[in-house]
């Protein structure tokens, strides 16, 4: 829908076996074209049938805060919300997380990344963050288990645009809070029956 991308990264070939658990696999591209504000980066998977998801990142480290895209069945990522985008400076390492599963035959993947450049900077740079944690253990014989974690703290005002609530086949709800200085708090997002199948990005309406 956004048309022909401006640039295009290869993630490089991939071989799949025709069996098994495959590991995590991680790739890495190094921008050397000149600074540009990106309104959309759209991971373009090459063979449909074994991509399991694709994550980019704007960096060589996993930060949580250097996310750029990403890609699983189902979905399809589009521009970045009005008035904001990303810059991509020369020397920049994208890195991608790759997940393949096996399909009963060997085959291979040349999955890409579409980036859609803007020639005016936005009016608000774009940032992702999360309230990410896997440093907590479920209870043996626990039918039910409350885990929170928090995002780190905010320093000016900010737009929140959207959320994207992800658990696996454990998960049953989930809440996001905001916490404001004067101790009050306010819902922002409940989704009170989780379907590891059915996983949203809820956009806030402009």
């Amino acid at each position: 829908s956004l048309g022909t991308p401006d640039i295009i990264v290869p993630m490089g070939n991939q071989n799949i076996p025709a069996s098994g658990t495959i590991n995590y696999r991680y790739a890495s591209y190094l921008y050397t074209g000149p600074d540009v504000w990106l309104r959309a980066a759209v991971p373009l998977p090459g063979t449909l049938s074994v991509v399991h998801h694709i994550l980019v990142l704007q960096g060589a480290d996993n930060a949580v805060n250097s996310f750029l895209t990403g890609y699983a069945p189902g979905s399809s990522p589009g521009a970045f919300p009005p008035n904001t985008g990303k810059l991509l400076t020369s020397g920049t390492v994208l890195t991608f997380q790759l997940h393949y599963i096996a399909i009963g035959h060997a085959t291979n993947d040349s999955s890409r990344l579409g980036l859609y450049t803007t020639p005016i900077a936005p009016a608000y740079p774009l940032i992702q963050t999360s309230a990410a944690s896997s440093g907590f253990a479920i209870p043996p014989n626990k039918n039910e288990y409350q885990f929170v974690t928090q995002s780190s703290p905010l320093t000016t005002n900010v737009w929140l645009h959207e959320m994207s609530p992800h658990m696996h086949t454990r998960g049953v709800s989930f809440k996001y809070e905001a916490i404001y200085t004067n101790g009050l708090s306010e819902v922002l997002l409940s989704v009170p029956r989780y379907e590891f199948h059915w996983q949203n990005a809820y956009r806030f309406d402009p």
